[in-house]
């Protein structure tokens, strides 16, 4: 069984864990400058100590939160998983009116232009009904008028995918695209609500990775996730077993004995004072199916950066990267390893693993 990532990240979903741990030396302290969701280090027996870095600050701060005994951060993700079922229920609540906006684009009473008044109507005179108050409360959902507009533009999009002649019923899915890009906008765009507390803002985060499960994160721009919401979202149910995972004892327990930095993986191996009885893993960011960091995938010049980097260390390591980024003659000034990297279901990408010492 392949280990779970501590939480949803853009991560490397190809490798089987369960063969790559073993290529690992003994260590005294675990070293990942590019920890992600921290799969592999989840998958690792003996929890020894671990130094751990993302440049991602959402990364570290969920973790921080995680070991955080006194933290409030489970408690604003349960306020979106109550959001979550009340968006479902208010579905219910207009989907009768919903099916009369698609049933008079189909008899030509309304046109497609018609449709976002009569849906911002619906959704203005029902959000005030006392079972959704909480949905659309500006504590919780912080801008409500993009909620509804997005709202909106869900259901539009749905209706200009269908030919016009055989428009098809808003469903729930569509409303919930409507909330998710909500939420994704609030992620992307946290220059306009400064005032929002840092610990709604991790939750979202939290969540919106948690929905989206393969979030495309761009490695120099961190915080736009562009990925839709998809068809094959997890259940409710589904969610609320992840969330009470994620907040278990033995999650505490794992990283319990980890430290977390928010560097640029050169300043944080540089912090570290690597001795031969280190281990470092390094997995920086590639595009490939699955995993995609927009147009900020390590370049040829970046390679050639790390593997500077890498002369340096003195411990022992493992890098992940694929074939086709492989370069040998970057490495003239150590002593070189590799190996095909064992992958998931004989997936047939090309991924290599290069160590300083014999596999």
């Amino acid at each position: 069984m392949q280990s779970i990532p501590i939480f949803n990240w853009t991560s490397n979903r190809l490798i089987d864990t369960n063969k790559l741990v073993p290529l690992m030396p003994s260590f005294d302290r675990y070293i990942e400058p590019f920890v992600g969701g921290g799969r592999v280090y989840s998958a690792l027996d003996a929890k020894a100590t671990a130094l751990l870095n993302d440049i991602d600050p959402f990364v570290i701060s969920f973790y921080k939160e995680l070991q955080n005994e006194s933290s409030h951060l489970k408690q604003e993700i349960d306020t979106l998983i109550a959001d979550w079922e009340t968006i479902e229920r208010f579905f219910t609540f207009v989907k009768a009116d919903l099916e009369t906006v698609t049933q008079d684009l189909k008899e030509q009473i309304l046109t497609i232009q018609d449709v976002p008044y009569v849906l911002r109507t619906i959704f203005a005179l029902n959000m005030h009904q006392p079972d959704f108050e909480s949905l659309f409360d500006i504590k919780n959902i912080i801008d409500q008028d993009t909620l509804i507009e997005l709202l909106i533009q869900s259901c539009i999009g749905q209706y200009k995918r269908i030919k016009c002649t055989t428009f098809e019923p808003i469903s729930d899915v569509t409303i919930k695209n409507g909330y998710f890009n909500h939420l994704r906008y609030l992620n992307n765009n946290w220059e306009h609500y400064k005032k929002v507390a840092n610990k709604k803002r991790l939750a979202i985060w939290y969540f919106v990775n948690l929905l989206s499960d393969t979030a495309r994160i761009s490695y120099s721009n961190i915080e736009k996730v562009t990925l839709p919401f998809p068809k094959n979202a997890p259940t409710t149910k589904e969610l609320k077993k992840e969330i009470t995972r994620i907040f278990s004892s033995e999650i505490k327990t794992l990283i319990s004995n980890t430290t977390f930095s928010n560097l640029d993986y050169k300043a944080f191996i540089t912090t570290l004072n690597l001795t031969p009885d280190d281990f470092v893993f390094l997995d920086p960011p590639f595009n490939a199916k699955y995993i995609h960091y927009e147009h900020d995938a390590f370049n040829p010049e970046e390679y050639t950066q790390l593997a500077e980097v890498i002369a340096t260390i003195p411990s022992k390591w493992m890098l992940l990267i694929k074939e086709s980024d492989f370069n040998r003659a970057l490495y003239k000034h150590t002593e070189i390893f590799v190996k095909k990297a064992p992958l998931i279901d004989n997936n047939d990408f090309n991924l290599l693993i290069i160590t300083n010492y014999s596999l």
